[in-house]
């Protein structure tokens, strides 16, 4: 799990105070996270899962498949498809 999470800063260009700050967390969370002292809870996952929601679950819990669901770019046309969707019904 620690090479993971690592992986997530890195793609992110992160420091372990602003991933702790993005999630909420204390920063010596992260610091035990990343030295492999603890596993995160599940509250912690569920975290990482809705502010990185491009990182493949499967991939952060088990490490098999990709890291990333979709590019970045692909997942940020989506998001904003889907802000248009909402406002055109909202709309009618």
């Amino acid at each position: 799990m620690k090479d993971r999470l690592e992986a997530i800063l890195k793609h992110e260009g992160l420091s372990q105070a602003e991933f702790a700050e993005i999630l909420g967390i204390q920063r010596t969370t992260v610091t035990h996270l990343l030295k492999g002292r603890n596993q995160p809870s599940t509250d912690v996952v569920t975290r990482i899962h809705q502010r990185f929601p491009f990182v493949n679950l499967s991939w952060l819990l088990t490490g098999e498949g990709e890291m990333c669901v979709t590019k970045a770019s692909d997942f940020q046309s989506d998001l904003f498809q889907n802000d248009e969707n909402e406002l055109d019904s909202s709309l009618n």
